[in-house]
C-alpha cells in the first residue's frame, strides 16, 4: 500500500468545527470535506474562508493531504506508517479514511513538509519491495492479468498470488 501512495497537498485551507447550530450546519455542509456527528456536536472540516465568514473559529488552519492509493477498507498498516512518519518528525496530523482514498490533515505551515515525509516514505516502502522482489523482478515489471477492457488493475505478484483490485469489468480468467 504505502509503496503505491501518491501524496497530493490540496488547495486551500481547512478548519475543523464544532456545531450544534442547525443554521451553521445548513450552510457548512455542502462544503464540508467530512462530517462526523458526535454526542457533543457536529464536528466538519470546512474551508477556511467560508467558515470564518460563518462566524466559526479559525485560529489552527490546516491542509488535507490526500494519499493516492487504492486499497481496501480491511487494509492494515497505512495510518500507522503516516502518523509514525509525521509524529517522529513533530507534525501533528489527523487522518480521515473516506471510501476511495485516505486524507491526513495537518498544520497549514507544515504541509509542504509534510508531502515531503510522506514521498520519502513511499520512497523507502518501494525500495523494499524492489529488494524483496529482487531487482530483476521490478525491473520487468508486474504481470499483468489479462482484461477484455484497456484499463489493467491487476497484477500477479512474482511468488504467484494474484492480486487483484476489480475496478472494471471484463476480467479473463488466465491461461
Amino acid at each position: 500500500m504505502i509503496a503505491g501512495m501518491t501524496p497530493v497537498v490540496q488547495h486551500g485551507a481547512v478548519v475543523f468545527i464544532s456545531t450544534e447550530d442547525p443554521t451553521v450546519i445548513a450552510a457548512s455542509c455542502p462544503r464540508a470535506l467530512s462530517i462526523f456527528r458526535e454526542a457533543v456536536g457536529m464536528s466538519m472540516i470546512v474551508p477556511r474562508d467560508p467558515a470564518r465568514e460563518a462566524g466559526q473559529t479559525v485560529e489552527h488552519p490546516m491542509r488535507c493531504i490526500t494519499l493516492n492509493v487504492y486499497w481496501s477498507l480491511e487494509g492494515v498498516g497505512l495510518t500507522a506508517a503516516v502518523a509514525t512518519a509525521l509524529g517522529t518528525r513533530g507534525i501533528p496530523c489527523n487522518m480521515v479514511a473516506a471510501f476511495h482514498h485516505d486524507h491526513v490533515v495537518v498544520p497549514e505551515a507544515r504541509s509542504d513538509a509534510a508531502r515531503d515525509i510522506l514521498k520519502a516514505l513511499q520512497r523507502e516502502a518501494a525500495k523494499g519491495l524492489q529488494r524483496r522482489r529482487g531487482a530483476g523482478r521490478l525491473a520487468t515489471g508486474p504481470r499483468p492479468c489479462r482484461w477484455e477492457s484497456r484499463r489493467r488493475v491487476s497484477f500477479t505478484s512474482p511468488d504467484g498470488d494474484r492480486i487483484c483490485n476489480h475496478l472494471e469489468r471484463g476480467r479473463l480468467p488466465d491461461p
